[in-house]
């Protein structure tokens, strides 16, 4: 057992569940140790995977945030590059099943150009607390919990920590999240970016996605598979994320080596969830009232989130700039070198 799967397991005892096996096993003596330890290990480089080159980006630190309910997060910080003037620091949110190593080079970015960088595995995704036995399920008990924990992370870890003006950028759900956010907190943030943000469902209307999860949730099958999302295929699937393989291969490796990291489709809870979020996200009245510029990069390939809902959310708010990739398949940032160049042209200008 690698040292990570061993921290993993820690991170994920449950202790309603498991205090008379680990107080009979360790004794309070053996606890204390094993939890300094792993205080220590996590103030390491070591908790951060190696990517293939075998570089993590230098200065970055993990640490451990403890929520309210138990939730332990695995959350990780960068300082810019040493020779590179400073211009603030980004809260970086990925989006499902995503975890902080599949983002190595977009971090790289951000120091080149002087930022800061706090990242975090969201709960039930990468290395942070699992909510279900079945570790690959996708499950959350409601989104305004993924709100709670980035409001956690911001006011332990940047707020006061680092310098700001600070920003927001996010991926699919994390672009998400971070609109929803910027809806809650209007004044913390300078500006968003939002890459292929879930404001809409490939194929599906929010109405009747909800619906359907609705009513399978209800009937008791909340941290059940929708048909079709009990597996991953690691040597096939992703594909239809980006047209680069050498960006997609990368982060297949990490699955390779760390079976914590897969995830597999979501439960028809997180669906249900996640479309009430989005319904709550689209109204009228919430984008309106939106004081933060945002910048909305939208991939002309989708086939995760609609693009059309994109097209809606940006007409609604004249602090949104729409720009479409429409060669873009719905990894923005992993894309081919010229796609993935044009966003951070577009990024520069926006910041």
């Amino acid at each position: 057992m690698s040292c990570s799967q061993i921290i993993y397991f820690i991170l994920n005892m449950n202790p309603s569940k498991n205090r008379t096996n680990l107080n009979s096993c360790l004794g309070i003596s053996g606890r204390v140790f094993i939890f300094t330890y792993l205080i220590i290990y996590l103030m390491s480089n070591d908790f951060l995977l190696t990517n293939l080159q075998g570089d993590i980006p230098e200065t970055g630190e993990v640490n451990v945030l403890q929520t309210k309910d138990g939730i332990h997060l695995r959350v990780a910080t960068w300082q810019p590059v040493e020779s590179i003037p400073r211009k603030g620091t980004i809260l970086l949110f990925h989006g499902y099943t995503e975890f902080i190593e599949k983002y190595y080079e977009v971090i790289e970015e951000l120091r080149n150009r002087g930022f800061h960088v706090v990242t975090a595995d969201w709960r039930g995704q990468g290395l942070s607390s699992t909510l279900l036995p079945d570790t690959k399920k996708g499950y959350v008990n409601t989104f305004t919990d993924y709100i709670q924990d980035s409001d956690l992370i911001f006011r332990r870890m940047v707020a006061g920590q680092l310098p700001g003006p600070y920003y927001l950028l996010g991926h699919s759900m994390g672009g998400h999240l971070a609109i929803r956010t910027t809806q809650q907190y209007p004044d913390r943030f300078e500006k968003i970016i939002a890459c292929s943000p879930m404001l809409g469902f490939h194929g599906l209307g929010l109405g009747t996605v909800k619906g359907v999860s609705s009513f399978f949730t209800n009937l008791g099958f909340g941290k059940a598979f929708p048909p079709g999302a009990r597996s991953v295929d690691m040597s096939e699937s992703q594909g239809y994320l980006t047209s680069n393989e050498v960006r997609r291969k990368r982060w297949l490796v990490y699955w390779e080596g760390e079976p914590g990291l897969v995830k597999a489709g979501p439960t028809w809870r997180w669906i249900k969830e996640a479309s009430r979020s989005t319904q709550g996200l689209m109204k009228s009245k919430r984008i309106k009232a939106i004081k933060t510029p945002i910048l909305l990069a939208s991939a002309g390939k989708d086939r995760v989130v609609s693009p059309r809902y994109h097209k809606t959310f940006a007409k609604k708010s004249s602090l949104v700039e729409l720009v479409e990739f429409p060669k873009a398949k719905h990894e923005i940032l992993m894309e081919t070198e010229g796609i993935y160049r044009h966003f951070w042209d577009r990024f520069d200008s926006f910041i």
